[in-house]
C-alpha cells in the first residue's frame, strides 16, 4: 500500500490512499452513491486485473490473476459451449415393497418440505398433532398408582410374563382393577412375584387369569394354574390371615429391587402413565436400586421444582388459638407506623397541634367530604342573603 498522502481538508489530515475517493469533497453526494450502486461499474478483481495489467482491456477471465480460480463464476450458457441443459434429479416415489434397512443415500426417497408447499397449503393434519403418552383423562394419585404398579408387576413376575407386553392391555384392565386394593407384599425375597399376597382364592384367580394371558390370549386357565402348581407359586401361605385388610403393611414395598434398568424404565413408565405425570430422566438414569430410594429421589425431586404456596400467618394462628390470648392481637393486613400511632394515641395528639397551629382545616383523610362540605355551606349562605 502506497503512504498516506495529504490532502486540504481540515476535517481529515491524513486519509488512506484507498479511501481517498470517499474522503474527497464532490459537488453532489448523490453522484458519488450513483457511481458506487451503478451496475455497470466494475467490481473489484475487474479493477484490480485493469491495475495489474495497466490497461483498461486486461486479458480474458483466463489468466491466472483474474482470480477466477478461486471465486466462484456463472456457468456458460448453453449455445456457447453446445451442451444441452442438465436436468435436475427427479424425485423417486416410495415403494410398498422397499426394504428401509438397505437404503442408501442415492435412492433414499426425498421426505420432508416440498418446493409446491404442498403442507402449507393442505393445513396440518391429525398425524402432526403430539400428544404426550402419558397424559390420560383419570389420573391416579401417587401412592394409588404405586400400589398398582407393584401389584402389575409382581403378577407379571409370577406368571413369568414380559413387562413391556401390558401396553395392549391399557384398556381392559377395568375388569380387574377393583382387586389390586385386595392384595400386598411381604418379605424379602428378591423375586417380586415371591412377595405377593392375596386376600382369597378369588382375587388370586381373576388376577392369574387375566395377566396370563396377554400376549397368549388362547392359552386356558387350567394349563396355567398346572405350570405354577408345579412350579410351587399357588401355595397356601400366599393368602392374608383371615382376609381383613386394617393387619396388613406394605411397609417391604420400598425394598423390593429395581437393579435391572430395563425393569425400571417399565416400571417408571407405567407410573407416569397411571399419574398422568411426567418423571424426569434423572429418576430413570439414578443410582437407586430399590422402589422406596427411587421415589423418594422422585418426591425430592418434585418438591424442588413446585413452588410452595405462601401461607396466611393470620389464619394459622387463628387456628392454633393464639388469637385468644390476652396480650396478642392479630390483624390480617400490614400494621404502619400510622395505624401504631393511632392505637397509642399519638395520633389524637398530633392533629390537635396541627389543628391549634392552623396548620389543617379540614379533617385528615376526608378533603372530599370537606369540600362538599364547604361548598354546601356557602349555597346556604347564598340563599340566607337572597331571602
Amino acid at each position: 500500500m502506497r503512504p498516506s498522502m495529504r490532502l486540504p481538508l481540515r476535517e481529515a489530515k491524513y486519509v488512506c490512499s484507498s479511501c481517498r475517493v470517499g474522503a474527497t469533497p464532490r459537488i453532489s453526494p448523490l453522484n458519488q452513491q450513483f457511481l458506487r450502486t451503478a451496475s455497470d461499474s466494475p467490481g473489484l478483481l475487474e479493477r484490480t486485473r485493469r491495475k495489474l495489467w495497466g490497461t483498461d482491456k486486461p486479458p480474458g477471465p483466463a489468466d491466472p490473476y483474474s482470480g477466477s480460480q478461486l471465486m466462484p463464476q456463472e456457468e456458460p450458457a448453453a449455445e456457447t459451449t453446445g451442451l444441452s441443459p442438465g436436468k435436475g434429479e427427479e424425485e423417486t416415489p416410495f415403494p410398498d415393497d422397499m426394504d428401509l434397512e438397505s437404503l442408501d443415500w442415492n435412492n433414499m426417497p426425498r421426505v420432508g418440505y416440498t418446493k409446491d408447499k404442498e403442507w402449507i397449503i393442505n393445513g396440518a393434519t391429525k398425524a402432526d398433532k403430539v400428544k404426550p403418552w402419558y397424559k390420560t383423562k383419570w389420573p391416579l394419585p401417587l401412592e394409588q398408582a404405586l400400589h398398582q404398579v407393584v401389584i402389575e408387576f409382581s403378577v407379571m413376575s409370577m406368571v413369568g410374563k414380559n413387562y413391556s407386553a401390558m401396553e395392549d392391555y391399557e384398556q381392559r384392565f377395568g375388569y380387574v382393577r377393583s382387586n389390586f386394593k385386595h392384595c400386598s407384599v411381604e418379605g424379602e425375597s428378591a423375586e417380586w412375584g415371591d412377595r405377593l399376597r392375596f386376600a382369597g382364592r378369588g382375587t388370586r384367580d381373576r388376577l392369574l387369569t387375566f395377566f396370563g394371558a396377554i400376549g397368549e390370549p388362547d392359552t386356558p386357565s387350567e394349563r396355567l394354574f398346572l405350570q405354577l402348581s408345579s412350579q410351587g407359586k399357588l401355595r397356601e401361605d400366599r393368602y392374608w390371615e383371615g382376609g381383613k385388610l386394617g393387619k396388613r403393611n406394605e411397609s417391604t414395598m420400598s425394598s423390593l429391587p429395581l437393579n435391572d434398568p430395563a425393569m425400571k424404565f417399565a416400571f417408571f413408565t407405567r407410573l407416569s402413565k397411571l399419574t398422568g405425570l411426567r418423571i424426569p430422566d434423572a429418576i430413570y438414569s439414578s443410582t437407586a436400586t430399590t422402589v422406596g430410594e427411587a421415589i423418594a429421589a422422585y418426591k425430592e425431586l418434585i418438591k424442588q421444582s413446585t413452588k410452595m404456596t405462601p401461607v396466611r400467618l393470620h389464619e394459622q394462628m387463628a387456628k392454633m388459638g393464639t388469637e385468644r390470648l390476652s396480650n396478642v392481637k392479630i390483624y390480617d393486613t400490614r400494621r404502619t407506623r400510622q395505624d401504631n400511632d393511632e392505637d397509642v394515641g399519638r395520633k389524637k395528639v398530633i392533629v390537635t397541634s396541627l389543628y391549634e397551629n392552623g396548620l389543617i382545616s379540614h379533617p385528615l383523610g376526608k378533603r372530599k367530604e370537606w369540600i362538599k362540605l364547604q361548598k354546601k355551606q356557602a349555597a346556604e349562605e347564598l340563599e340566607l342573603k337572597a331571602n
